[in-house]
Parts: C-alpha cells; structure tokens; sequence
C-alpha cells in the first residue's frame, strides 16, 4: 500500500517469479502510481 500526505492509499502489486526482476517491476510501477497522484493533485 501506498499512503500519500493527502489522505489518498493506493494498492500496488505484481506478479514475478525472479527477485530482482520483480523488484524493478514493483519499482516501475510505484514511481508511475506516484507521479499519477501528484499530477492529480497538482491540476486541483
């Protein structure tokens, strides 16, 4: 789970079956769910 200043949780996951693979996978996606939610926040 995500937890933003602003209140916002959002869940985050993938499915990978090699460690390191996944942990760039899960790393790609957090950054991109993050920089959604900012930009969200910044149009307000």
């Amino acid at each position: 789970k995500l937890h933003f200043s602003w209140g916002t949780i959002k869940m985050v996951s993938y499915d990978c079956y090699e460690l390191y693979e996944g942990i760039e996978l899960i790393t790609d996606k957090i950054e991109a769910t993050a920089r959604k939610e900012k930009g969200k926040i910044k149009e307000h």
